[in-house]
């Protein structure tokens, strides 16, 4: 009875337009309406990630890209260590945060290390 609804909502999202109605809504709502300076966001996985990229386009639009701050906390190095799924809990900052930084060059991304 839900799958039939589900699916047609997938059928319908435009994963483009709803990432531009994102950015739009930061510019509009939160950087025009609150004269926000920037942002800082903690990065950590998708739903950061889809925050960071929209609040930097939307800083881009109106020439504050280098006001954007993310930092990724990584997971403990003891952790870490010997640990059978290590590369499992590095993805993040071993693909995602050098991307972000070639992706967005003017935003500043750091790792809690550096």
């Amino acid at each position: 009875m839900f799958i039939k609804p589900i699916m047609m909502l997938k059928m319908q999202l435009n994963p483009e337009k709803t990432f531009n109605n994102l950015v739009d809504w930061f510019v509009e709502e939160i950087i025009n309406k609150y004269n926000a300076p920037g942002f800082l966001i903690g990065l950590s996985g998708t739903d950061s990630l889809v925050a960071f990229c929209a609040a930097a386009t939307a800083l881009n639009k109106v020439g504050k890209e280098n006001h954007m701050l993310g930092i990724h906390f990584a997971p403990s190095e003891d952790f870490i260590y010997d640990h059978p799924e290590a590369e499992t809990h590095l993805w993040f900052q071993n693909q995602i945060v050098p991307w972000l930084k070639t992706k967005f060059p003017k935003t500043n991304v750091y790792r809690d290390w550096e």
